[in-house]
């Protein structure tokens, strides 16, 4: 009787340390638990996707949440960034073969008014739909739509500071000032990034992302 009590008490305590043991790795663990420490450059957008960096190196941009690298295909955003109708299919509107369309509106569903403008590449040896193609630059304006549409590497987006932007990306590769307003244009590889700032209003106005490669 007694043996049997003690290898039931023994089972027991067996049990529970092997449970502690294990209780990261289980599916009511908290994310924390899992995250590694040592991991570095990595940024956390408000839904949970990630930027690879904390820089502009990496061609990253969030746009409605999720994070693409610099050029990606237009499918993958469709139905966050609607063509305007006067480029659907509908009049076949196409981008010319192994080459570029700039100034496509696209209009952001569900916010009225809204829209960016992009710069289309078209890959393939044939003039395609703009639906085929790829985004190969992304202008947005404070004018025309808020902050959450895009955003790059440590939360620079519309309505940053200069001192925001200089602060995670370093001195600018060029300024460009004027009468009222001025420009920070960085350099990285095949993409520039210009950001716009007025005298009179504060924050960054407008980013452009551009794609010059092939």
């Amino acid at each position: 009787m007694k043996k049997s009590f003690v290898k039931t008490v023994c089972g027991i305590v067996l049990a529970g340390v092997m449970l502690a043991s294990t209780g990261c790795s289980m599916p009511g663990a908290s994310a924390e638990d899992s995250i590694d420490t040592n991991a570095a450059n990595v940024v956390e957008a408000s839904d949970g996707e990630l930027f690879a960096d904390t820089t502009l190196d990496a061609k990253q941009v969030m746009v409605m949440g999720k994070v693409y690298e610099i050029p990606f295909n237009y499918s993958n955003i469709s139905k966050q960034l609607t063509l305007r109708e006067e480029m659907t299919e509908k009049f076949n509107v196409k981008v010319p073969a192994k080459g570029f369309m700039s100034n496509i509106f696209l209009d952001v569903a569900g916010k009225e008014g809204s829209y960016v403008t992009v710069k289309l590449q078209n890959t393939y040896t044939t003039d395609e739909l703009p639906k085929l193609c790829n985004v190969a630059g992304i202008k947005v304006s404070a004018d025309h739509c808020d902050n959450t549409v895009i955003s790059l590497p440590s939360g620079i987006t519309l309505g940053s500071s200069a001192y925001q932007v200089t602060g995670c990306y370093g001195d600018p590769d060029k300024t460009i000032d004027e009468k009222d307003s001025f420009q920070y244009v960085y350099v990285k590889g095949e993409v520039t990034y210009t950001f716009y700032f007025m005298a009179d209003t504060e924050g960054v106005q407008a980013i452009d992302i551009d794609y010059s490669g092939r």
